[in-house]
């Protein structure tokens, strides 16, 4: 319902005569001054053909008919709100909404363009650059990213989620929006808001890499420090550490013997890190999402805990599903139980030492360990206060 908000601004905005709206999911990438001087002619709204909808789907078509083509995205609206006022159309736009929302696929986007046809004056497509353009047969819409104004990441494909099956064409798109979060960060010193935490990522196998440094890359966590200790032996690690190495600055990176001992590995490593706080996983799976490490250190902090575990769902190979089961996203107090009840009670959970975050000098002090297993059962001991978050922190590759 929220996008509906948008017809309100004439009267949120009484003493405004113009406004530039912009969907969550834009990112402005060039001066917008020749897009907010338009000349609208004397219609409401200067916005953009949605190309995506007029030529994929035809839906623009079942909607307006012969003017299909005429579709346009309202993720960025150039509003007029002193016309708009001055004929009091919020009102009778509203009106219309609720007589012939059972019409609308694409909620109040289908909405404007039946109520605005032929009131609206079309802007140039560089204005609201929907990115799966880049990817497209239309050779005349291909833009680079210096000549457009507004990038629109609309659909599923999202700048803050996992971009390792996205279109090779559109990720100079994403690295931008990425580079952007990261000035932001560094201006606003959010680092300092939050403790270092350390990411150590044991690499065993190349399979599964990309996608496994990708959902590091993605979080939105804004103080991390990645160490990758090596023990594939395979080359192809370096050249996929580059593509991230201008986003994340300083990765550290060991190159181990494959028969190394990985506990013991691990265990050096959390004595060299720099990170107040850290946490572990296997190359070959992943983290889920991109909020699991903001939300368990909130609470680890709030808590004022030692170690707090989480649960993974299982990702099958073979046919490409997830496997799991409901959850709570409840967080529950385990600095009771003991390592058997642990185990006992989360299947599959605590044997190893993938989806926990956790002081990094209880590792770092804890007694030498010849297995993961040993490690978490160290990390337990040497914790007094601990909790489980019952969602799904991290993800299980299996063969």
């Amino acid at each position: 319902m929220s996008a509906y908000y948008r017809i309100l601004l004439p009267n949120l905005l009484p003493e405004v005569d113009r406004v530039l709206y912009l969907d969550y999911d834009t990112l402005v990438v060039n001066d917008l001054t020749s897009l907010w001087q338009s000349d609208l002619e004397g219609h409401f709204l200067g916005c953009i053909r949605d190309l995506g909808v007029t030529i994929k789907n035809g839906w623009s078509n079942d909607l307006l008919g012969k003017y299909g083509e005429n579709y346009f995205n309202s993720g960025v609206l150039l509003m007029d709100l002193a016309l708009l006022r001055k004929y009091s159309l919020t009102s009778y736009f509203y009106q219309f909404i609720l007589e012939a929302t059972d019409f609308f696929v694409l909620g109040d986007q289908d909405a404007y363009n039946l109520y605005f046809k032929d009131a609206v004056k079309y802007l140039g497509v560089e204005n609201n650059y929907v990115c799966k353009l880049f990817s497209s047969d239309l050779a005349s819409e291909h833009r680079k990213l210096q000549e457009i104004n507004v990038l629109h990441f609309l659909g599923t494909e999202k700048p803050w989620r996992d971009a390792s099956n996205y279109p090779k064409e559109m990720l100079p798109a994403v690295t931008s929006y990425r580079n952007y979060r990261q000035e932001l960060r560094a201006k606003y010193d959010l680092k300092a808001e939050q403790p270092a935490l350390t990411v150590l990522v044991l690499v065993t196998t190349v399979l599964e890499l990309d996608r496994c440094l990708e959902s590091i890359y993605y979080q939105d966590y804004p103080n991390l420090e990645l160490v990758v200790v090596d023990m594939s032996e395979a080359a192809v690690v370096l050249t996929s550490l580059q593509k991230y190495q201008a986003i994340y600055g300083d990765i550290k990176y060991y190159q181990a013997s494959s028969t190394a001992n990985a506990a013991e590995l691990i265990q050096s490593w959390a004595n060299q890190a720099k990170g107040e706080l850290m946490t572990v996983i296997s190359s070959k799976d992943c983290f889920n999402k991109n909020e699991p490490f903001r939300q368990m250190v909130n609470y680890l902090q709030q808590e004022q805990l030692d170690l707090i575990g989480s649960m993974h769902m299982r990702y099958l190979t073979e046919d490409g599903s997830f496997r799991g089961f409901p959850v709570s996203g409840e967080f529950e107090d385990t600095g009771s139980h003991s390592i058997t009840d642990l185990v006992a009670s989360y299947a599959g959970e605590y044997q190893q030492l993938s989806g926990f975050i956790f002081k990094r000098e209880l590792l770092a002090t804890s007694e030498p360990a010849t297995s993961e297993l040993e490690l978490v059962k160290n990390l337990l001991a040497a914790s007094q206060k601990r909790a489980t978050w019952k969602d799904y922190a991290w993800i299980l590759t299996v063969k």
